[in-house]
């Protein structure tokens, strides 16, 4: 794994931890959900808005209009790239937000659902 993917790969752990503990600590004496809601809802808007809502990705020149030339084309489909490539970090904040969300679901459902089941 290359040394970039590695810190991303712990970044997204740390976060996923650092933010489900901060969400439930911080649940009963602050509506946090909307803050994480906001935030969550936010980026990930950034995060495809920034990337051309993913136009760009596994593209090939051949799907490009004929207008373009080849280079114009190449242009475009590295730059797509490079945008994936940059916004990467995002997705270390986007998805320990919904896993805190997941949990919170589980927490409120799916518990005492199973509970009911086994008494």
């Amino acid at each position: 794994m290359k040394p970039e993917n590695q810190w991303l790969a712990i970044l997204l752990v740390g976060n996923s931890i650092l933010f489900s503990v901060a969400y439930f600590a911080l649940a009963p004496y602050f509506p946090i959900y909307i803050v994480y809601l906001a935030v969550g809802a936010v980026l990930t808007l950034i995060f495809a808005i920034y990337n051309r809502g993913f136009v760009g990705k596994n593209l090939k020149p051949e799907h490009l209009p004929d207008t373009m030339s080849h280079e114009e084309k190449q242009k475009f489909i590295d730059d797509c790239a490079a945008r994936l490539h940059k916004s990467r970090w995002m997705i270390t904040v986007i998805f320990p937000i919904v896993l805190a969300f997941c949990l919170d679901m589980m927490y409120l459902f799916l518990l005492p659902m199973l509970e009911g089941m086994f008494q």
